[in-house]
């Protein structure tokens, strides 16, 4: 049996694999004792790993070698899957990821928000395993004098030169081909935006679709608000990309956040329309929408199933986007109030409530953190979906969400953590959990989607 202090950093250590935890570890332990968390690593694989960091007594290590791997462990579909920071369990079997996934989630309840979920947590809803997103964002480099539009690096700005990645439709990698081709002849009048010198324009090139794939929406991302090579740009993908449907500029100084600043439509109507079932959703060039095509129905379908609705009752929707619940759920029930901070998504609510001839729905545009939610309606309300930023809901809204006292909250998340911590705090507040529903809406990845119904 090994000790804590007799484990150095720097030393190789055999570790065996037990399971997969939040952040996408894989964690083992030495001689059966000390916990060490390694990425790559599968349950029931054996590896020689070098410790590299400690952190709140919990080490962390890179492998050196294998001594056994799992028969789950399948060939990579991608060639660059282990340099890419997009996917992290791409060659392990997707049933296991599914499970892992279910299993991380009653381990994060269980350990943050002091809650067994056990009885009420279902398996993970799946998603198609490939060409599944809806969106991708490449980012310019210049590397040995030529241009590479690819994917981040794992922990880095570095790219990877990507080549036709899977996880999206093979449409993205056709645009980002010629896109690429284009910036490598265009030097002179758009060069490559160099982070380290802040010198340069072409920065990033997001691409969009609809979940049927009739709508293209190609975003290219400037740091200069002049974008001389527009013209040309235009040119060549409506020749080399006929199905396009809108090109826009977006002009971003910002280096962490890619969809955001001034933009201009250079071709087309500038938003995408997304039909799910009877509805249409207008969808603008920066604002959020779920980005797993796949699962978009099917996820409406589980909202309005848990949410139960009776035409009488009124329906609170926190952070409610572009309209995706409200719009949907509206038919269903007296009256409907869309809260939103982001004034594109609460502009974009407005439109899609004009398509869809709605009139029973309410959009207003507020700082959800800073809102005291008890005395901005001026109506009781009965049910209330939320679906918040990864950081989760603030201590104002959890309490103003009691204070309101619907008698069903729908709270969906992306992150496990933070979703264990606030369905504790309304668990304290006098709501008891009916259903925790995960959904794949990130294959390969250790992120998970997930409903919590909580009833009062």
């Amino acid at each position: 049996m090994a000790y804590e202090n007799e484990i150095n950093i720097g030393n190789t250590y055999q570790i065996v694999v037990e399971k997969l935890v939040f952040g996408g570890y894989g964690l083992g332990f030495i001689e059966g004792s000390i916990p060490v968390f390694t990425e790559g690593v599968y349950p029931g694989e054996i590896v020689q790993a070098t410790i590299t960091s400690k952190n709140r007594g919990a080490f962390f290590a890179t492998v050196e070698a294998w001594v056994y791997k799992v028969p789950e462990r399948n060939g990579s579909v991608c060639s660059v899957f282990k340099q890419c920071g997009s996917c992290e369990w791409l060659d392990y079997d997707y049933q296991r990821q599914l499970s892992a996934k279910k299993e991380i989630i009653r381990e994060q309840f269980l350990r943050i928000g002091k809650l067994d979920i056990t009885p009420f947590l279902s398996d993970v809803i799946p998603s198609k395993p490939y060409g599944f997103r809806n969106k991708m964002e490449y980012t310019f480099q210049s590397v040995d004098g030529a241009v590479v539009l690819g994917l981040k690096r794992k922990k880095s700005h570095d790219v990877v030169p990507t080549r036709g990645c899977k996880i999206v439709p093979d449409t993205f990698e056709k645009i980002r081909k010629v896109v690429e081709s284009f910036a490598n002849r265009s030097k002179t009048l758009a060069p490559v935006f160099d982070r380290k010198t802040k010198k340069g324009v072409l920065k990033d090139l997001v691409i969009r679709t609809n979940a049927d794939l009739t709508q293209w929406m190609v975003i290219v991302v400037t740091d200069s608000p002049s974008f001389k090579a527009s013209a040309a740009f235009v040119k060549t993908l409506r020749e080399e990309c006929p199905f396009v449907t809108s090109i826009i500029h977006l002009k971003n100084s910002s280096n962490t956040v890619v969809l955001r600043g001034a933009q201009s439509t250079l071709y087309g109507e500038g938003v995408l329309t997304e039909t799910l079932g009877w509805f249409q959703y207008h969808v603008p060039p920066v604002v959020f929408f779920q980005s797993n095509r796949t699962v978009l129905e099917p996820l409406l379908e589980l909202v309005k199933a848990e949410a139960a609705p009776e035409k009488s009752e009124t329906l609170l929707d926190l952070y409610a986007g572009v309209g995706f619940f409200s719009i949907y759920l509206a038919p269903l029930f007296d009256s409907v109030w869309a809260i939103e901070g982001n004034a594109v998504s609460e502009k974009a609510t407005i439109k899609n409530l004009r398509v869809n001839n709605l009139k029973n729905v309410r959009a207003i545009h507020a700082d959800i953190e800073k809102t005291d939610l008890s005395k901005a309606l001026d109506r009781g309300v009965s049910k209330v979906i939320l679906d918040p930023p990864r950081a989760g809901i603030s201590a104002v809204t959890a309490a103003g969400l009691a204070a309101l006292a619907p008698k069903r909250i729908l709270y969906l998340s992306c992150d496990p953590a933070t979703l264990a911590r606030d369905s504790a705090v309304l668990v304290k507040n006098g709501y008891s959990l009916k259903k925790v529903q995960p959904l794949d809406m990130f294959p390969h990845t250790s992120h998970i989607e997930c409903l919590v119904t909580l009833d009062r």
